[in-house]
């Protein structure tokens, strides 16, 4: 990734405007496993920062806010990081599975800049929130289906399907497979810091 602000800012629109060549720049890049893992532990981190800094801004959502009031942010650090950790092995095995050629550092690196373009994206989507209410919705319906287009690019790119349908069904089972473990993990993590709630 890019060690520049300007650089990286380009690559954060290059990722949504021609996503394809995007993630061939952030495959590029090689990293030791190491450094990788310390990304992924990194998006983590600023996940749970810019959460918890978006509620203190706008609120707590009415329906999240019995389990807001029980959860600690280690606890939702513990089931974002899994999630991440999760979709990680999920892309590159079911990837592989598909037919994929994509390599396991590459498919760390996709998850982790995948993550921090949905950063990116809830930065906007709290801007247009703050500034300008009526437009949130669709700002956030906007967001989505950029996010969505970008993920089909970088899979597609990683495995090398040549198939945006392909890209589509390595994640839709990811998501289906992880299903389960996430449900293990959420009922552990929340199960224990508020009991009764899950």
């Amino acid at each position: 990734m890019p060690d520049d602000v300007q650089g990286f800012l380009r690559l954060v629109g290059q990722s949504f405007a021609d996503p394809a060549n995007a993630a061939r720049t952030v495959y590029a890049h090689r990293y030791e496993r190491g450094v990788l893992w310390s990304l992924v532990i990194l998006v983590t981190a600023l996940s749970v920062v810019f959460l918890v800094a978006s509620y203190a801004v706008t609120g707590v959502p009415e329906e999240l806010r019995e389990v807001a009031a029980n959860i600690t942010p280690f606890a939702i650090a513990m089931i974002l990081g899994s999630t991440l950790v999760m979709m990680v092995f999920a892309i590159y095995f079911i990837g592989r599975t598909l037919g994929g050629t994509g390599h396991f550092p590459e498919t760390l690196m996709c998850v982790v800049w995948l993550q921090v373009l949905s950063l990116a994206l809830q930065i906007v989507q709290i801007l247009a929130l703050l500034v300008l209410p009526p437009l949130a919705g669709i700002v956030s319906l906007i967001g989505f289906g950029l996010l969505l287009y970008a993920l089909g690019h970088f899979i597609n790119e990683l495995h090398g399907f040549n198939s945006l349908f392909k890209s589509f069904g390595t994640f839709a089972l990811a998501i289906m497979g992880m299903g389960f473990g996430l449900a293990m993990i959420i009922s552990l993590v929340v199960g224990v810091a508020a009991p009764g709630v899950v």
